[in-house]
């Protein structure tokens, strides 16, 4: 069997970035039944009130997205990098987070 290596290595380069990825947090159940979650990858929570940052990822994880995909602004953030919306929703809660600092 003869392989071309220059299909096989692009393959074994793309897989490894693959494997290397650090999984998605997974949701939790809230009391409503529906998935929340509690973790967005990149967003500095340090220094933010218990209570002010529920309320930040209550209000996340039950707006929804405004690319009309049907998931809430956490599950976009969390599981969709193609998301058109993305930079801007990350942008918004960077915001309110900072201002949940300041209080």
């Amino acid at each position: 069997m003869v392989v071309d290596m220059r299909i096989l290595i692009p393959l074994l380069v793309i897989f490894a970035g693959c494997a290397a990825r650090t999984p998605a947090p997974l949701p939790e159940v809230g009391e409503d039944g529906h998935a929340h979650y509690m973790q967005i990858p990149g967003l500095d929570v340090s220094g933010v009130p218990a209570g002010a940052l529920k309320q930040i990822l209550l209000d996340a994880n039950h707006r929804n997205c405004e690319c009309g995909c049907g998931m809430t602004v956490a599950q976009c953030l969390v599981t969709d990098p193609t998301c058109p919306n993305r930079g801007r929703l990350f942008a918004e809660l960077q915001k309110t987070v900072h201002q949940a600092r300041g209080r």
